[in-house]
């Protein structure tokens, strides 16, 4: 693990998205959008269709890239909030949506992923796109997951996946997704313990490894250590008890 407590963990993340936000222009967001087509394709491809009219969760959502293709996906009768707890990654995505005209049926609000002021049970489907993995408690974000969503709910994840343990450590790092990865075991046992119920897997290694390659993706720390890109979705149980 990371020589740091959870604290230094979120403040690095925080201060890096800060920065990368306070960089940025809505341009930069177009290209993103542009440039990760085919892996944000993929994730809400996941989603079943007759969930249009439903309510999204974009659980960590950065500069909103994923909550506006949900938006331009399923139509002006879903709505779709996205939730981050970076203040400047969120003054650019609503400067986004406002100039694409999806400021009615896109919102986005501030939050921590692992405490949620939001009810149990509202949202239909929850999706998050190379998140997950920034998280320090993933088993207190899954399980505010497993609680807002409704029963038999949805939720459709991406990230990088580790085959081995990376010994290579640093803050850096755990921002870039790599040290805080899961291996696909650890992620079906969280999955499990929260009532969420693994049915799809999709392998997109190699179209993210492109990505990089191409300079679409700005993230040589993929290529660099062993790790897998996959599309994953969960339903969500009866029951959403942990049972470790």
């Amino acid at each position: 693990m990371v020589v740091c407590c959870p604290k230094d963990l979120k403040k690095a993340v925080h201060c890096c998205y800060e920065r990368s936000a306070l960089s940025s222009s809505v341009k930069n967001v177009y290209q993103r959008l542009e440039n990760l087509d085919v892996p944000i394709s993929k994730l809400l491809d996941t989603i079943d269709l007759e969930v249009s009219g439903k309510n999204f969760l974009d659980l960590g959502t950065g500069w909103g890239v994923v909550a506006i293709a949900a938006a331009r996906k399923f139509g002006d009768k879903s709505l779709v909030v996205g939730l981050d707890f970076s203040p400047a990654c969120l003054r650019l995505a609503k400067e986004a949506i406002k100039e694409m005209e999806l400021s009615d049926n896109v919102q986005f609000i501030l939050g921590d992923a692992e405490n949620l002021s939001l009810k149990d049970e509202v949202f239909d489907v929850v999706v998050s796109q190379a998140t997950i993995n920034l998280f320090p408690n993933k088993l207190k974000a899954f399980s505010e997951i497993a609680r807002i969503l409704k029963m038999r709910g949805a939720l459709a994840l991406s990230d990088a996946i580790k085959k081995e343990d990376i010994h290579e450590k640093s803050l850096d790092l755990w921002c870039q997704c790599v040290t805080g990865a899961l291996t696909m075991k650890e992620c079906k046992q969280i999955m499990k313990a929260y009532g969420l119920t693994l049915d799809h897997t999709e392998d997109l290694t190699a179209t993210v490894q492109n990505l990089v390659k191409t300079g679409k993706w700005p993230w040589p720390e993929f290529l660099k250590f062993r790790l897998d890109y996959f599309v994953m979705r969960a339903r969500k149980a009866i029951s959403t008890q942990p049972d470790v």
